[in-house]
């Protein structure tokens, strides 16, 4: 955590500033969870990083870390980000497995349950290392992991389709709507494990909201009514009440 978040900022230089980052990822992926596979604690926090330091805008550099992470990712991928279905070279498969410590079996399955997801994204490798999470915790369960995998995948919602030039610099994110299913599916299976904690319903909630205003911006007019009527009756929201066209325009009720 220091180093990724406190000695990283102490440095002038975004390629100085990244490998701080990417030396805290590394003591806690390559080490720390090496060393302590059982810890979901630790799976939560690597997550995090991803989802946070590097996903998030809360560092100025934060481009400059999208950036590195997808020229990183993208010769290993296909042109979409994706691992797709067709066999991968021995190289890459060690790559992706030495380097970033993911394994393509577990990609794809990713992809097949929540996908696909372009791996160049940093929310897609939170998505990865908040799933270890879950499996780690078992029975037990441990609701930060959970947390980072619908959050992820919320912001994939938001802004999953990437459009990235390496040769430009070009780093350009827009929504990727059909994440919606997948989201949806990540908060449910979260309040399934987790009956007892009331603030999973909450977001779950706020973003089904969230959800059908922005279809509706984004042109997907059917898809938004659909999931008003699900907000309305599956979900039992009060706010659906006026009706679908008070609900997106509320000042015009």
């Amino acid at each position: 955590w220091n180093m990724t978040y406190n000695v990283s900022v102490m440095m002038p230089k975004p390629d100085d500033r990244w490998r701080w980052v990417l030396n805290g990822i590394s003591l806690l992926r390559d080490q720390g969870i090496i060393y302590n596979p059982d810890d979901p604690k630790l799976f939560f926090e690597l997550g995090w990083f991803y989802q946070h330091k590097i996903g998030m805008n809360i560092d100025v550099m934060h481009l400059y870390y999208k950036r590195r992470l997808a020229e990183q990712m993208a010769p290993l991928l296909g042109p979409d980000g994706g691992v797709g279905h067709e066999p991968i070279p021995d190289e890459v498969a060690q790559t992706l497995r030495e380097k970033h410590r993911l394994d393509v079996n577990t990609m794809r399955a990713i992809d097949k349950r929540y996908g696909p997801l372009d791996w160049r994204l940093p929310e897609a490798h939170a998505v990865y290392w908040g799933l270890e999470g879950v499996k780690a915790a078992g029975e037990k369960g441990y609701v930060a992991c959970d947390r980072v995998v619908y959050q992820s995948l919320m912001q994939m919602f938001r802004r999953g389709k990437l459009d990235f030039d390496q040769k430009s610099g070009r780093y350009a994110v827009s929504p990727k709507p059909d994440m919606l299913a997948s989201t949806m599916a990540a908060f449910e299976e979260s309040i399934a494990r987790h009956p007892g904690d009331g603030s999973i319903p909450s977001s779950y909630s706020l973003f089904l909201r969230e959800a059908v205003r922005g279809l509706d911006v984004m042109g997907l007019k059917k898809e938004a009514r659909e999931l008003f009527a699900k907000l309305s009756t599956e979900y039992g929201d009060t706010d659906t009440e006026g009706g679908y066209d008070a609900f997106i325009d509320p000042e015009n009720e």
